[in-house]
């Protein structure tokens, strides 16, 4: 029995690093991309790397029950910066919101295609 429970460990591990590493990553391009574009402040920053983790975390579980098609990739990704923008904008309404969802949209887009260009280069 102890037997099966290293092994459920063990795999776990090996699901779960490249998982919170894949979100870290995304968190801390998106938290630069934001910084360029002027959001300093370490608040901002904090939330953004929050929403990064959440986001990242909630798409690639949710990969693990749906396919991973062309079409749920856009679909999700849409979610997400949806999402994303929703959670900036409750928390930081000062800003206006046809800035901070075209801002959204590409700190994704950036973060995506490094991604893209990142696991490419891997295989």
């Amino acid at each position: 029995m102890t037997d099966n429970i290293i092994f459920e460990l063990s795999n776990l591990r090996i699901f779960l690093v490249p998982l919170l590493l894949t979100a870290a990553a995304t968190a801390i391009i998106e938290m630069v991309f934001w910084y360029i574009a002027g959001f300093r402040s370490i608040k901002f920053e904090l939330l953004v790397f929050i929403i990064n983790i959440v986001s990242n975390l909630s798409l690639n579980i949710a990969f693990l029950y749906i396919q991973k098609t062309d079409l749920n990739i856009v679909l999700a990704e849409i979610l997400v910066v949806l999402s994303e923008f929703v959670c900036i904008k409750m928390f930081f309404g000062k800003y206006s919101a046809k800035r901070l969802i075209k801002l959204t949209f590409f700190a994704n887009l950036t973060s995506y295609l490094l991604g893209v260009i990142y696991f490419s280069i891997l295989k």
